[in-house]
């Protein structure tokens, strides 16, 4: 059990991307709820190692890994992949984003062969 305090960043891509034109957060405040269209925007894995490792905050960190925009969902296990090799020394736990419906076909990871596969290869290079 992972407890009150830890923090989840990410998600993360091997290359940096801008994500979605702004604005991306919309509150909406009858329905107390908040839609994100952030597409994930990120200064890249190598970055976020970088700040990981300067981290002041002592607690349980997860790091949330995804594929670039511009990455075919043919090659998506390539860039989550090169993720998890370069995030897992530092997290405590690793989170596989498979649902941002900003990704163009990235959905389709969720189901059937495509998903165990993906899975399969991640669980080998975790274990290695």
């Amino acid at each position: 059990a992972l407890g009150f305090g830890f923090v989840e960043v990410g998600t993360v891509t091997p290359k940096p991307q801008p994500g979605n034109d702004k604005p991306r957060l919309f509150r909406i405040p009858e329905k107390e709820a908040i839609i994100n269209r952030m597409g994930f925007n990120n200064k890249g894995v190598h970055h976020l190692v970088e700040q990981v490792k300067k981290r002041k905050f002592q607690g349980i960190v997860g790091i949330n890994i995804g594929k670039n925009l511009t990455t075919s969902v043919d090659d998506a296990e390539k860039d989550y992949l090169y993720c998890l090799k370069e995030v897992y020394p530092h997290a405590d736990y690793v989170t596989v984003n498979i649902s941002s419906p900003n990704t163009p076909g990235l959905r389709t990871l969720q189901f059937g062969e495509t998903l165990e596969a993906l899975l399969r290869a991640l669980k080998e290079e975790q274990t290695c």
